[in-house]
């Protein structure tokens, strides 16, 4: 798991403490990947879990169309009744440049436990990374005894993502709530 989620989640945790980004360098622009690059980079990134998860992927694309980018990451999550989700990776462009991201988000629903993932995120309709700093909506239902897949679909105006997971823990539930993009991490879930 990454020192990184590890060490934001427990600055919630302690200080609830909240950091904004005022400067917003210019990013650059999004292309399309092709199915078979993103295929062979989730079955990297997942591992021995890439046959379950490579079903899932391929019946997004096949949905959606090819992404315009993607996230490879790890994120942590806990509910009970109202949720945390906070995650952090890498977004990697048509153009073949990439740099690191951190997301976060709340949740409220008949949802109780706690969970760590691996997280594939599949992006469509974003022009340039600052499209996805914004608050997409989505709707999540999943049942981790230990470990378990999940893909879920938020989605803004312009913007959807598609978020695949392959995790452990005990969670167990159904729950609404929205995912919110950054270049720094930020504790409070909420900005």
């Amino acid at each position: 798991m990454s020192k990184k989620i590890i060490f934001l989640f427990t600055l919630f945790i302690i200080t609830g403490c909240v950091t904004q980004s005022e400067n917003q360098p210019s990013q650059p622009i999004i292309g399309q990947h092709e199915p078979d690059t993103v295929l062979q980079q989730a079955e990297a990134w997942f591992g021995q879990s890439a046959m379950n998860t490579a079903d899932v992927i391929n019946r997004v694309i096949n949905d959606q169309g090819p992404p315009d980018a993607y996230i490879m990451g790890e994120e942590v999550a806990a509910s009970l009744g109202a949720g945390l989700r906070y995650g952090s990776g890498d977004i990697y462009l048509r153009d073949g440049s990439s740099q690191e991201i951190y997301w976060r988000g709340p949740s409220v629903g008949v949802d109780t436990g706690i969970n760590a993932s691996r997280v594939f995120i599949l992006i469509y309709g974003a022009d340039r990374v600052t499209d996805l700093y914004t608050r997409l909506g989505g709707v999540e239902g999943s049942v981790y005894v230990v470990g378990g897949v999940s893909v879920t679909y938020h989605q803004g105006a312009d913007v959807t993502v598609v978020p695949v997971r392959v995790g452990v823990g005990i969670r167990a539930g159904a729950n609404i709530g929205y995912i919110q993009f950054s270049e720094e991490a930020e504790a409070n879930p909420f900005f």
